[in-house]
C-alpha cells in the first residue's frame, strides 16, 4: 500500500493475495559454522590426547571378543557334529589355523602341523595336529572330536593371553 487513507482503518483494506513463490535468498553464517567446527576438531584432538590409549584399548579388546565368538561359533558347529567326515575336520583345522593367524600375527596357515607343533612346543597340541592330520590324510579315525576339542581349548587359553596382554598394555 503506497498511501494509507486516514478514512479506513487497516482491518477494513483491501488486501490483495500473492501466491506466487518468491525466491530469497539463503544466507549461510560463514564465521559461526567455522567456529563451530574448529571447537569440534579442538574437542576431538583434547579427547584423543586425553583418552586415545583406552579408546584403542577397547576398540582392540571388542574386536578380539569379536573374532573369538565368531570363531567360537564356527568352530562348534564342527566340533558338535556326531560323525565327522574328513572334509570337516579339514575345514575345522583350516578355520582354526586361520583364526590363530589373526589371534598371534604368525603364518598358520601357511605353516604345516608339524611346523606348528615346533613352533608351539605344546604337546597336547602337537598329538591333536597330528591325530586330525591321520585323520584326513590317512583316513585313520581313533576319537575325531577330541582333537579337535584340544584345539579349542588351546586357541581359548591363546585368547585369554591375548586379552591380559592387551589389559596391561
Amino acid at each position: 500500500v503506497a498511501a494509507v487513507p486516514d478514512s479506513v482503518s487497516a482491518q477494513e483494506l483491501p488486501l490483495k493475495t500473492n501466491t506466487e513463490y518468491q525466491r530469497v535468498k539463503w544466507i549461510l553464517n560463514y564465521p559461526v559454522l567455522l567456529a563451530i567446527v574448529v571447537v569440534l576438531v579442538l574437542l576431538l584432538v583434547v579427547a584423543w590426547l586425553a583418552f586415545g590409549k583406552r579408546i584403542k584399548k577397547y576398540l582392540v579388546l571388542r574386536r578380539l571378543k569379536k573374532n573369538y565368538q565368531e570363531f567360537i561359533d564356527r568352530f562348534g558347529t564342527l566340533a558338535a557334529l556326531e560323525k565327522l567326515s574328513s572334509a570337516e575336520a579339514e575345514k575345522a583345522l583350516v578355520l582354526w589355523k586361520k583364526y590363530m593367524e589373526s589371534l598371534e600375527e604368525k603364518p598358520y596357515t601357511k605353516f604345516t602341523s608339524k611346523e606348528i607343533a615346533e613352533a608351539e612346543k605344546n604337546s597336547a597340541l602337537s598329538e591333536a595336529l597330528r591325530s586330525i592330520d591321520r585323520f584326513i590324510y590317512g583316513g585313520v579315525a581313533e576319537h575325531s572330536l577330541k582333537p579337535l576339542a584340544t584345539l579349542k581349548g588351546y586357541s581359548e587359553q591363546q585368547f585369554q593371553r591375548r586379552i591380559q596382554e592387551v589389559q596391561h598394555e
